[in-house]
């Protein structure tokens, strides 16, 4: 055998061996997903037991720890800690707040919880959380890149979304059910880290990164129109010869360029509006950074009810809107509904979005002032 012909089979070998090792982990991780038995815990809140945004961010940023306890065997097998936060409302039981965890992190997340409210009531919900076949569910995704975050609500008193989110579950008729859930698991984007770099030496990351869409002719522009710029400079000089002056700003350029490379100045001066938008994206780029599935389930004999409280959630959703830059959108898919429902039972990971600790905090938290109960 020659020793081309032994590259080439030690080559398919090892691509073989890597394909199948790959296909064996989505196997095993889908039969750990289905034999999964997490536990739940139903929290109440206080009737007056308002927490800041700040706290609840602070919440999520302990829970990212929890999150990230895997052993050596679940990481080789790709088997995230999940974390999965569900606002749940029927019309016995009013509006309850759940969260699962895996039983041996049940004590460690209600504890967590205690110190985050400590008079609100935690208790294991034993209830069997299914979904019937009556039951439309919905998928949300971030829209653009996840670097640019999502609108910021830190005045909760002043206004909450989570408002519309309990308008929206109020008032429900005998049989039906509104699920809101977010499954979490603890992610460390390595383009997180490139990005703040980059945001620091005034790069243009916002339009790198809100032009995805067509960086190689945003390149060729960039390009035609330096050569021309250098085009137009060689035929001044030619035609007016060189002077001390454009010597002198020749180097000026050049000792210019030599600095941005060298990150000793910025690559150039940001208006007020971008750099409002590069500090939002700096700060959510250095929190705890979660991948989110979002998914709303309505039980309803009703389609039309389904898809008026399918909106409802969609309105509530759209007020976290960045304009121009960021929003949750509604998932387009191919799967069943019988799937989807199993997805959403499985809680499995699917179509998801990376959120920091404060984004998630302000999607899911308790909607209370003074006096109110969630009930």
């Amino acid at each position: 055998m020659s020793p081309l012909t032994l590259i080439i089979v030690i080559t398919c070998s090892l691509c073989a061996a890597i394909g199948l090792f790959g296909l064996m982990r989505v196997i095993m991780k889908w039969r750990w997903l289905i034999g999964r038995r997490p536990l739940w815990l139903e929290i109440t809140p206080p009737l007056s037991g308002k927490r800041s945004a700040q706290a609840t961010e602070k919440l999520f940023a302990v829970l990212y720890g929890l999150a990230q306890s895997r052993s050596l065997k679940d990481k080789l097998l790709g088997r995230p800690t999940l974390i999965t936060c569900e606002i749940i409302a029927s019309r016995n039981q009013g509006i309850r707040f759940l969260v699962s965890v895996e039983a041996k992190l049940i004590d460690s997340l209600e504890q967590l919880i205690y110190a985050y409210l400590p008079s609100a009531k935690v208790t294991l919900y034993t209830e069997d959380l299914i979904l019937l076949a009556n039951t439309k569910v919905r998928a949300f995704k971030q829209r653009q890149h996840f670097a640019f975050p999502l609108a910021s609500h830190i005045e909760l008193e002043e206004h909450d979304p989570l408002t519309y989110l309990t308008n929206a579950m109020a008032n429900l008729e005998a049989g039906e059910t509104i699920r809101l859930q977010y499954v979490l698991s603890a992610t460390q984007p390595k383009e997180a880290t490139m990005l703040a770099h980059r945001i620091l030496g005034n790069e243009d990351v916002i339009r790198s990164l809100s032009g995805r869409s067509m960086p190689v002719f945003g390149k060729v522009n960039d390009l035609v129109g330096g050569a021309m710029l250098g085009a137009l400079d060689l035929v001044g000089e030619v035609h007016h010869g060189s002077t001390s002056h454009s010597y002198k700003a020749s180097q000026q350029s050049s000792t210019q360029k030599l600095d941005i490379s060298r990150h000793l100045r910025p690559a150039r001066t940001l208006s007020a509006f971008e750099l409002e938008l590069m500090e939002s994206m700096h700060r959510k780029l250095n929190q705890p950074l979660f991948e989110v599935s979002i998914r709303a389930a309505v039980s309803s004999q009703s389609p039309q009810v389904q898809k008026q409280r399918l909106g409802a959630l969609q309105t509530m959703l759209a007020s976290y809107h960045t304009p121009g830059y960021q929003s949750i959108r509604k998932v387009r898919t191919v799967l069943t509904s019988r799937w989807q429902r199993r997805l959403f039972t499985l809680q499995a990971p699917s179509h998801v979005s990376v959120l920091s600790a404060a984004e998630i905090g302000s999607l899911y938290h308790f909607p209370l002032s003074d006096g109110q109960s969630v009930d």
